[in-house]
């Protein structure tokens, strides 16, 4: 057998992206539930605070009225929790080694996989300061941040309104016009309760309002935040051999959080790469090599790697430095190209080409490959 080149990998069928859609459906509901859920236990605790306040006396909650808080408040904890690791799904943690400086095919892969790394995985490299590590978007930092100044103004505006006399004048103006426009005597004695229940009605409304608008700014805010720290985690240097085992376990843990880094960038010195890729190896579940350029660092990869990641990695090159290796004859030279080939031996390899549409067509081809690898 020889190495096989391949210009393109067949989908897989239709019932995964089915199922990917009912999950990212349950998982909304289960975020819209535990919202919601959110709002009675923190109405009660704000209706608490505000009899303290004034000076008036709490009645105590039956024992069946707490224990609905208590469920409410555990259903506010859980399914949100819950429902973010249903949408974000099984993600993958995947290693991509290239040979570094090598420009023209590093920028091609790293575009293709920026376009891969999607819900479902999240990349790890080595650093030459060629591929710029991808955090977890500044848009997704900017929708958070707009969420909670938007719901924040809302909340103010309401709670102005409640506080500030508004409230007040509109439910003296409506008994008001309802006695006035009464024709009776017992209409006018009337109007005073329906006015007023309607007016209650309208106060819990309003209360229910801003509960629910203060839950979203607490998950607004949370997000911003986890954006931020994704941004950070999405390089650093190390320094000493020691720090390889640490790292791995940081950026796997990274890797599993709802808002992760999609590449992560390690800077490592010559002096112990190998040693950090077999760390990095560890905690990862699938790899992505660049054979384009067999240099020595390239067989080392190959020969350590492929043990670890039987049926899980993924070869790719460039089109015209990989063809050569289809060839069965060079598998019996000893040149690079031909300890590459008899190391590959019954592999295939993900072929790119220079042009935008190449590039296009490489990155949804390496897009399927990888959802292949992760359903295995």
């Amino acid at each position: 057998m020889a190495v096989t080149i391949i210009e393109d990998v067949p989908g897989g069928h239709g019932w995964s992206s089915l199922g990917r859609f009912l999950a990212v459906c349950i998982g909304v509901a289960l975020l819209v539930t535990g919202a919601l859920a959110a709002v009675l236990p923190l109405g009660a605790l704000v209706l608490y605070g505000s009899n303290i306040v004034e000076g008036v006396e709490n009645t105590p909650p039956s024992a069946t009225g707490l224990g609905q808080l208590l469920l409410l408040a555990a259903v506010a904890v859980v399914f949100p929790v819950v429902g973010l690791r249903v949408i974000r799904g099984r993600r993958l943690l995947g290693l991509y080694l290239r040979k570094f400086g090598f420009g023209d095919t590093t920028r091609t892969v790293s575009f293709a996989l920026k376009s891969a790394a999607g819900r479902s995985l999240r990349l790890v490299t080595l650093d030459d300061a060629m591929v710029v590590p991808i955090g977890a978007g500044a848009g997704k930092r900017r929708v958070a941040a707009g969420v909670w100044i938007l719901m924040g103004g809302l909340a103010a505006i309401v709670i102005f309104y409640l506080c500030g006399g508004g409230y007040d004048a509109d439910a003296q103006r409506n008994l008001d016009e309802a006695i006035n426009s009464a024709d009776s005597t017992a209409e006018r004695f009337l109007a005073g309760p329906m006015i007023a229940i309607i007016n209650a009605l309208a106060f819990a409304v309003a209360v229910f309002f801003v509960c629910l608008v203060v839950v979203i700014m607490a998950v607004a805010l949370g997000a911003h935040r986890a954006a931020r720290r994704a941004e950070r985690a999405a390089s650093r240097a190390l320094t000493s051999q020691h720090e390889v085992g640490g790292a791995a376990r940081q950026l796997a843990a990274a890797a599993r959080k709802t808002f992760a880094p999609r590449l992560m960038v390690v800077a490592v010195p010559t002096a112990f790469w190998q040693q950090a890729i077999r760390g990095l190896a560890g905690v990862c579940d699938i790899v992505v090599i660049d054979v384009s350029n067999p240099t020595d660092a390239l067989l080392w990869e190959v020969r350590n790697i492929k043990p670890m990641f039987a049926g899980r990695w993924i070869l790719v090159g460039a089109r015209d430095r990989v063809a050569v290796l289809a060839d069965e004859r060079v598998a019996l030279t000893g040149t690079p190209q031909g300890l590459l080939a008899k190391m590959l031996d019954g592999e295939r390899i993900l072929a790119y080409g220079p042009g935008p549409d190449d590039v296009r067509h490489f990155a949804g081809a390496l897009r399927r490959a990888i959802a292949e690898v992760g359903r295995r």
